[in-house]
């Protein structure tokens, strides 16, 4: 379940792991939480968005680890000031910020 996902997913960031773990755990997440407001509560309780945040950071060069985490970011916060707050709280903002920064194209 859900904290499992996020148990592989801590871990694999304190290792400096592999960067699909981090992608594949976000799209677990994302769908597990897509129309669960009971599922978006648990993955806030048990670290989530630490967890999101910690895989953004850690695979910043990684635009799938970008794109997965900013997709789990949002899907984990829809319609839910609480988890907008947490998701802040654990420097999503930042995180979301650095990987566009890292991958942005044009100009």
């Amino acid at each position: 379940g859900i904290e499992a996902i996020v148990a592989a997913m801590r871990s694999n960031c304190r290792t400096g792991g592999v960067s699909q773990v981090c992608v594949n755990g976000c799209w677990a997440l994302t769908n597990i939480t897509s129309d669960n407001a009971t599922n978006r509560a648990r993955v806030s309780e048990t670290g989530g968005f630490e967890a999101i945040v910690a895989g953004m950071r850690t695979h910043l060069g990684v635009a799938q680890a970008q794109w997965s985490g900013c997709l789990a970011l949002t899907i984990c916060t829809h319609g839910d000031e609480v988890n907008r707050e947490r998701m802040c709280e654990a420097g999503g903002i930042d995180a979301v910020v650095a990987g566009g920064s890292a991958h942005k194209t044009g100009s």
